[in-house]
Protein backbone atom coordinates (compact mmCIF):
# COMPACT_ATOMS: atom_id res chain seq x y z
CA UNK A 1 0.00 0.00 0.00
CA UNK A 2 2.59 2.13 1.05
CA UNK A 3 4.38 2.16 -2.63
CA UNK A 4 0.92 2.70 -4.20
CA UNK A 5 0.78 5.90 -2.72
CA UNK A 6 4.41 7.14 -3.09
CA UNK A 7 3.30 6.89 -6.52
CA UNK A 8 0.75 9.37 -6.24
CA UNK A 9 3.36 11.38 -4.18
CA UNK A 10 5.74 11.71 -7.39
CA UNK A 11 3.50 13.74 -9.44
CA UNK A 12 3.13 16.17 -6.59
CA UNK A 13 4.81 18.79 -8.41
CA UNK A 14 2.54 19.04 -11.02
CA UNK A 15 -0.63 18.47 -9.26
CA UNK A 16 0.30 21.89 -7.05
CA UNK A 17 1.45 23.61 -10.11
CA UNK A 18 -2.50 24.39 -10.75
CA UNK A 19 -3.15 25.24 -7.36
CA UNK A 20 0.10 27.40 -6.00
CA UNK A 21 -0.98 30.70 -6.52
CA UNK A 22 -3.94 30.26 -4.58
CA UNK A 23 -2.64 28.39 -1.71
CA UNK A 24 0.77 29.67 -1.21
CA UNK A 25 -0.01 32.08 1.31
CA UNK A 26 -1.36 29.72 3.09
CA UNK A 27 1.86 27.80 3.59
CA UNK A 28 3.74 30.01 5.21
CA UNK A 29 6.69 29.46 2.64
CA UNK A 30 7.81 32.29 0.22
CA UNK A 31 10.66 33.26 -1.21
CA UNK A 32 11.85 35.82 1.27
CA UNK A 33 11.07 33.25 4.62
CA UNK A 34 13.87 32.30 6.53
CA UNK A 35 13.20 29.12 7.67
CA UNK A 36 15.74 26.90 9.84
CA UNK A 37 16.34 22.75 8.62
CA UNK A 38 14.99 21.88 12.24
CA UNK A 39 12.03 23.53 11.77
CA UNK A 40 11.09 22.20 8.23
CA UNK A 41 12.71 18.59 9.54
CA UNK A 42 9.49 18.79 12.16
CA UNK A 43 7.16 19.52 10.37
CA UNK A 44 7.80 17.37 6.60
CA UNK A 45 6.51 14.05 8.26
CA UNK A 46 3.15 15.26 9.25
CA UNK A 47 2.73 17.46 5.95
CA UNK A 48 3.54 14.02 3.90
CA UNK A 49 1.07 11.99 5.71
CA UNK A 50 -1.41 14.50 5.59
CA UNK A 51 -1.25 14.32 1.75
CA UNK A 52 -1.69 10.83 1.62
CA UNK A 53 -4.47 10.78 4.01
CA UNK A 54 -6.14 13.12 1.42
CA UNK A 55 -5.35 16.98 2.19
CA UNK A 56 -4.13 17.32 -1.32
CA UNK A 57 -4.27 20.84 -1.30
CA UNK A 58 -2.59 22.63 1.30
CA UNK A 59 -0.81 20.04 2.49
CA UNK A 60 0.45 19.29 -1.65
CA UNK A 61 1.15 23.15 -2.35
CA UNK A 62 3.12 23.13 1.50
CA UNK A 63 5.46 20.74 0.00
CA UNK A 64 6.19 22.06 -3.33
CA UNK A 65 7.23 25.03 -1.89
CA UNK A 66 9.40 23.14 0.70
CA UNK A 67 10.84 21.65 -2.95
CA UNK A 68 11.42 25.37 -3.85
CA UNK A 69 13.67 26.29 -0.93
CA UNK A 70 16.57 24.65 -2.57
CA UNK A 71 19.61 23.65 -0.60
CA UNK A 72 17.41 23.92 2.66
CA UNK A 73 15.08 20.95 1.53
CA UNK A 74 18.91 19.22 0.17
CA UNK A 75 20.07 18.92 3.62
CA UNK A 76 16.90 18.03 5.33
CA UNK A 77 16.39 15.34 2.92
CA UNK A 78 19.97 13.67 3.21
CA UNK A 79 19.25 13.88 6.90
CA UNK A 80 16.07 11.77 6.70
CA UNK A 81 17.48 9.07 4.33
CA UNK A 82 20.98 9.22 5.81
CA UNK A 83 19.24 6.93 8.40
CA UNK A 84 18.95 4.14 5.47
CA UNK A 85 15.31 2.51 4.75
CA UNK A 86 12.75 3.12 7.25
CA UNK A 87 9.81 0.29 7.58
CA UNK A 88 7.02 1.98 8.64
CA UNK A 89 4.45 3.08 6.39
CA UNK A 90 5.00 7.03 7.01
CA UNK A 91 8.22 6.47 7.36
CA UNK A 92 8.70 5.12 3.89
CA UNK A 93 6.58 7.85 2.32
CA UNK A 94 8.46 10.53 4.21
CA UNK A 95 11.79 9.32 2.14
CA UNK A 96 10.17 8.52 -0.91
CA UNK A 97 9.04 11.98 -1.20
CA UNK A 98 12.78 13.13 0.13
CA UNK A 99 14.21 10.92 -2.24
CA UNK A 100 12.14 12.73 -5.10
CA UNK A 101 13.13 16.55 -4.07
CA UNK A 102 16.39 15.37 -4.82
CA UNK A 103 15.95 14.01 -7.75
CA UNK A 104 14.16 17.13 -8.66
CA UNK A 105 16.78 19.40 -7.41
CA UNK A 106 19.92 17.62 -8.99
CA UNK A 107 18.25 18.32 -12.26
CA UNK A 108 19.56 22.04 -11.83
CA UNK A 109 22.76 20.84 -9.94
CA UNK A 110 24.75 23.49 -11.13
CA UNK A 111 22.44 25.96 -9.80
CA UNK A 112 22.37 25.14 -6.78
CA UNK A 113 25.76 23.70 -5.83
CA UNK A 114 28.88 26.07 -6.48
CA UNK A 115 32.21 24.43 -7.90
CA UNK A 116 33.28 23.48 -4.39
CA UNK A 117 30.78 22.29 -2.92
CA UNK A 118 29.47 19.95 -6.29
CA UNK A 119 31.40 17.53 -5.73
CA UNK A 120 30.51 16.71 -1.71
CA UNK A 121 26.83 16.85 -2.96
CA UNK A 122 27.56 14.09 -5.70
CA UNK A 123 29.35 11.94 -3.06
CA UNK A 124 26.56 12.25 -0.81
CA UNK A 125 23.81 11.20 -3.86
CA UNK A 126 26.55 8.14 -4.16
CA UNK A 127 26.32 7.04 -0.79
CA UNK A 128 22.87 7.30 -0.02
CA UNK A 129 21.95 5.41 -3.28
CA UNK A 130 24.08 2.36 -1.65
CA UNK A 131 22.58 2.84 1.79
CA UNK A 132 19.43 2.29 0.29
CA UNK A 133 20.21 -0.17 -2.73
CA UNK A 134 18.26 -2.85 -1.62
CA UNK A 135 15.35 -0.94 0.24
CA UNK A 136 12.37 0.52 -1.65
CA UNK A 137 12.39 0.70 -5.75
CA UNK A 138 11.19 3.98 -5.64
CA UNK A 139 13.44 5.65 -3.62
CA UNK A 140 16.76 3.73 -5.07
CA UNK A 141 15.40 5.00 -8.40
CA UNK A 142 15.11 8.34 -7.54
CA UNK A 143 18.82 8.33 -6.05
CA UNK A 144 19.59 6.97 -9.20
CA UNK A 145 18.23 9.60 -10.89
CA UNK A 146 19.91 12.15 -8.34
CA UNK A 147 23.52 10.40 -8.96
CA UNK A 148 22.92 10.64 -13.03
CA UNK A 149 21.98 13.90 -13.29
CA UNK A 150 24.60 15.28 -11.17
CA UNK A 151 27.28 13.56 -12.95
CA UNK A 152 26.51 14.39 -15.82
CA UNK A 153 26.45 18.07 -15.20
CA UNK A 154 29.69 17.44 -14.09
CA UNK A 155 30.76 15.64 -16.88
CA UNK A 156 32.41 12.81 -14.70
CA UNK A 157 29.77 10.19 -15.65
CA UNK A 158 31.28 7.05 -16.70
CA UNK A 159 29.93 3.38 -17.75
CA UNK A 160 32.39 1.98 -15.90
CA UNK A 161 31.71 3.19 -12.26
CA UNK A 162 28.54 1.34 -12.49
CA UNK A 163 30.28 -1.84 -14.24
CA UNK A 164 32.18 -2.54 -11.15
CA UNK A 165 30.16 -1.24 -8.64
CA UNK A 166 28.70 -4.25 -5.71
CA UNK A 167 25.20 -2.15 -6.40
CA UNK A 168 23.12 -5.19 -7.09
CA UNK A 169 22.21 -5.73 -11.15
CA UNK A 170 19.46 -3.94 -11.61
CA UNK A 171 20.35 -0.54 -9.78
CA UNK A 172 23.32 -0.81 -11.93
CA UNK A 173 21.20 -1.65 -14.85
CA UNK A 174 19.08 1.83 -13.60
CA UNK A 175 22.51 3.66 -13.69
CA UNK A 176 23.63 2.81 -17.29
CA UNK A 177 19.88 3.38 -18.60
CA UNK A 178 19.76 7.16 -16.97
CA UNK A 179 22.40 9.08 -18.55
CA UNK A 180 21.37 7.15 -22.16
CA UNK A 181 18.02 8.91 -21.51
CA UNK A 182 18.58 11.88 -20.46
CA UNK A 183 21.69 13.12 -22.00
CA UNK A 184 18.90 14.67 -25.56
CA UNK A 185 16.28 15.32 -23.31
CA UNK A 186 16.14 18.79 -22.56
CA UNK A 187 13.30 19.13 -20.39
CA UNK A 188 14.52 16.17 -18.35
CA UNK A 189 17.65 17.64 -17.72
CA UNK A 190 18.30 21.12 -19.07
CA UNK A 191 22.44 20.77 -19.11
CA UNK A 192 23.56 23.93 -21.24
CA UNK A 193 27.01 22.84 -20.99
CA UNK A 194 28.64 22.06 -24.11
CA UNK A 195 31.89 20.47 -22.96
CA UNK A 196 30.11 18.42 -20.40
CA UNK A 197 27.68 17.10 -23.22
CA UNK A 198 30.42 16.16 -25.21
CA UNK A 199 32.49 14.52 -22.30
CA UNK A 200 29.37 12.75 -21.90
CA UNK A 201 28.60 11.53 -24.96
CA UNK A 202 32.31 10.25 -25.59
CA UNK A 203 31.85 8.15 -22.22
CA UNK A 204 29.14 6.20 -23.80
CA UNK A 205 30.65 5.85 -27.09
CA UNK A 206 33.82 4.21 -25.22
CA UNK A 207 31.91 2.23 -22.54
CA UNK A 208 30.03 0.09 -25.51
CA UNK A 209 31.88 -3.38 -25.76
CA UNK A 210 31.46 -3.65 -21.55
CA UNK A 211 28.14 -1.92 -21.07
CA UNK A 212 26.61 -4.35 -23.96
CA UNK A 213 28.55 -7.40 -22.56
CA UNK A 214 27.16 -6.33 -18.66
CA UNK A 215 23.44 -6.36 -20.57
CA UNK A 216 23.48 -9.69 -22.52
CA UNK A 217 25.02 -11.76 -19.93
CA UNK A 218 22.01 -11.92 -17.66
CA UNK A 219 19.56 -13.90 -20.00
CA UNK A 220 16.81 -13.38 -16.85
CA UNK A 221 15.93 -10.36 -17.95
CA UNK A 222 16.05 -9.65 -21.83
CA UNK A 223 13.27 -7.57 -21.47
CA UNK A 224 14.79 -5.28 -19.68
CA UNK A 225 18.12 -5.57 -21.18
CA UNK A 226 16.77 -5.07 -24.28
CA UNK A 227 14.78 -2.08 -23.65
CA UNK A 228 18.66 -0.51 -22.19
CA UNK A 229 20.47 -1.66 -25.39
CA UNK A 230 17.91 0.39 -27.24
CA UNK A 231 17.82 3.74 -25.36
CA UNK A 232 21.69 2.96 -25.61
CA UNK A 233 22.15 2.85 -29.21
CA UNK A 234 19.68 5.88 -29.75
CA UNK A 235 22.23 7.65 -27.51
CA UNK A 236 25.16 6.57 -29.37
CA UNK A 237 23.76 7.05 -32.31
CA UNK A 238 22.81 11.08 -31.91
CA UNK A 239 26.48 11.23 -29.90
CA UNK A 240 28.18 11.19 -33.11
CA UNK A 241 26.74 14.46 -33.66
CA UNK A 242 29.49 15.77 -30.50
CA UNK A 243 31.87 13.45 -31.80
CA UNK A 244 32.53 14.19 -35.64
CA UNK A 245 35.98 12.38 -35.84
CA UNK A 246 34.51 9.02 -34.24
CA UNK A 247 34.13 5.39 -35.76
CA UNK A 248 30.79 5.21 -36.14
CA UNK A 249 30.74 1.36 -37.02
CA UNK A 250 32.82 0.74 -33.73
CA UNK A 251 29.59 0.25 -31.50
CA UNK A 252 27.93 -1.93 -34.12
CA UNK A 253 30.92 -3.81 -34.41
CA UNK A 254 30.72 -4.28 -31.01
CA UNK A 255 27.03 -5.57 -30.21
CA UNK A 256 27.88 -8.16 -33.40
CA UNK A 257 29.79 -9.85 -31.02
CA UNK A 258 26.57 -11.11 -28.89
CA UNK A 259 24.62 -11.51 -31.97
CA UNK A 260 24.22 -15.43 -30.95
CA UNK A 261 23.09 -13.92 -27.07
CA UNK A 262 20.76 -11.18 -28.95
CA UNK A 263 18.99 -13.95 -30.86
CA UNK A 264 18.21 -16.35 -27.83
CA UNK A 265 17.13 -13.45 -25.85
CA UNK A 266 14.80 -12.03 -28.58
CA UNK A 267 13.06 -15.24 -28.75
CA UNK A 268 11.53 -14.78 -25.23
CA UNK A 269 11.45 -11.03 -25.88
CA UNK A 270 10.22 -9.99 -29.24
CA UNK A 271 8.97 -6.70 -28.55
CA UNK A 272 11.54 -5.49 -26.98
CA UNK A 273 13.74 -7.28 -29.63
CA UNK A 274 11.68 -5.05 -31.99
CA UNK A 275 12.34 -1.86 -30.29
CA UNK A 276 16.20 -2.91 -30.57
CA UNK A 277 15.96 -3.52 -34.15
CA UNK A 278 14.17 0.07 -34.94
CA UNK A 279 17.03 1.86 -33.44
CA UNK A 280 19.72 -0.26 -35.53
CA UNK A 281 17.32 0.34 -38.47
CA UNK A 282 17.97 3.98 -38.04
CA UNK A 283 21.74 3.84 -37.75
CA UNK A 284 22.56 5.23 -41.14
CA UNK A 285 26.32 5.94 -41.19
CA UNK A 286 27.36 1.99 -41.04
CA UNK A 287 24.93 0.11 -43.08
CA UNK A 288 27.31 -3.27 -43.49
CA UNK A 289 27.44 -3.17 -39.95
CA UNK A 290 24.04 -2.51 -39.14
CA UNK A 291 22.65 -5.62 -41.51
CA UNK A 292 24.82 -8.23 -39.59
CA UNK A 293 23.15 -7.52 -36.97
CA UNK A 294 19.56 -6.61 -38.26
CA UNK A 295 19.10 -8.83 -40.62
CA UNK A 296 19.16 -12.24 -39.12
CA UNK A 297 17.21 -10.62 -35.67
CA UNK A 298 14.53 -9.08 -38.39
CA UNK A 299 14.20 -12.68 -39.11
CA UNK A 300 14.01 -13.97 -36.17
CA UNK A 301 11.18 -11.67 -35.23
CA UNK A 302 9.15 -12.15 -38.52
CA UNK A 303 8.77 -16.12 -37.90
CA UNK A 304 6.47 -15.47 -35.15
CA UNK A 305 4.87 -12.05 -35.15
CA UNK A 306 3.87 -9.06 -37.61
CA UNK A 307 6.40 -6.58 -35.20
CA UNK A 308 8.70 -6.17 -38.13
CA UNK A 309 5.93 -4.92 -39.71
CA UNK A 310 6.40 -1.64 -37.52
CA UNK A 311 10.33 -1.29 -38.25
CA UNK A 312 10.20 -2.58 -42.21
CA UNK A 313 8.76 0.43 -44.58
CA UNK A 314 8.42 1.51 -48.40
CA UNK A 315 11.45 3.85 -47.28
CA UNK A 316 13.59 1.00 -45.90
CA UNK A 317 17.27 0.43 -47.85
CA UNK A 318 16.63 -2.10 -49.91
CA UNK A 319 18.89 -5.13 -47.81
CA UNK A 320 16.38 -4.91 -45.80
CA UNK A 321 13.71 -5.59 -47.76
CA UNK A 322 15.40 -8.69 -49.29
Amino acid sequence: QCSTLGLKLYALPRFCSAELSATSAMTGITASTFVQPADFAKELQQRVTMFHAGDELYSGAWLSDFQKTGLTAWHVCTEKLRVGPLTSCDGELLQAFCAQTLARLARAFASHFDVNSQRSARDTLEALLAVHAYGQTLVWKQLALALACAELWLGTWAAAASLNTSLPATVRRELLVLPAELLFDSKALPLTDKAARQQVAASLFSSCDGVFAFLLEAQSDAEQSFRILSAWLRAVRKAQIWLPTCDAAQPLRHLAGHLCTILAAAESAPAQASELAQQLAKWNSAPQEVATILKPLLQLIMKDSDLSMEIVSEDSPAWMLS
